[in-house]
């Protein structure tokens, strides 16, 4: 049996038939365990349950999803969580005056050496997601679900700026370091930050 709170009472519950009467021992434990854990994840939150997957139906008629599994659905949910510079370059549209720059040359090298957490923060920071879409950085939408591609943007420089992002257009706005341990050490600070408020200027 379990128990669980209802208002200012403690109640016990049978995991099965008279389970209260019945001692858990090494013979029964793993019956015992597989049980609670039902109980725990499905059983005493089944009505919770039952009505988010109305609620999910509602948006996603059932038919959609029954050739997903479990991995699938969360990949295109979620997106893919390892991200790979190659396709994040491939796919990143800059401003003119960053064409062949060394500040466009020093950006990526900055981001290719980051850790994947640190590459995941400044895509969240630039894009509002950590995880990229599962059809690569060619799927990146706006706000309005149009496809927006990541975008960088040179802007002057003044001491002590730091780049800027709009996530609403996966745009950050780059200010053109006269040095790339400048631009390394602002980027670095950004990362520190929360990512989901990302208005250092």
């Amino acid at each position: 049996s379990a128990t669980e709170r209802e208002g200012t009472s403690v109640v016990e519950v049978d995991l099965i038939e008279h389970g209260r009467d019945i001692a858990v021992t090494d013979a029964n434990k793993h019956k015992y365990v597989e049980l609670m854990t039902r109980w725990l994840l499905f059983d005493r939150v089944h009505v919770q349950l039952k009505e988010m997957i109305l609620g999910l139906y509602e948006i996603v008629p059932p038919e959609l999803l029954i050739p997903f599994d479990h991995k699938e659905f969360e990949l295109v949910l979620c997106g893919l969580t390892e991200i790979d510079l190659y396709d994040w370059k491939a796919n990143t549209v800059t401003s003119s005056n960053l064409h062949n720059s060394l500040a466009l040359e020093w950006f990526w090298e900055i981001v290719e050496a980051m850790s994947p957490s640190d590459q995941a923060k400044l895509l969240q920071y630039s894009t509002g997601s950590s995880r990229v879409p599962v059809q690569g950085f060619k799927g990146l939408t706006s706000y309005d679900g149009k496809i927006c591609y990541f975008t960088l943007k040179g802007i002057n420089y003044t001491p002590g700026c730091y780049p800027c992002a709009h996530a609403c257009y996966n745009r950050i706005d780059l200010p053109l370091y006269p040095s790339k341990e400048l631009m390394n050490e602002a980027l670095n600070m950004l990362l520190l930050s929360d990512p989901t408020g990302f208005n250092i200027e």
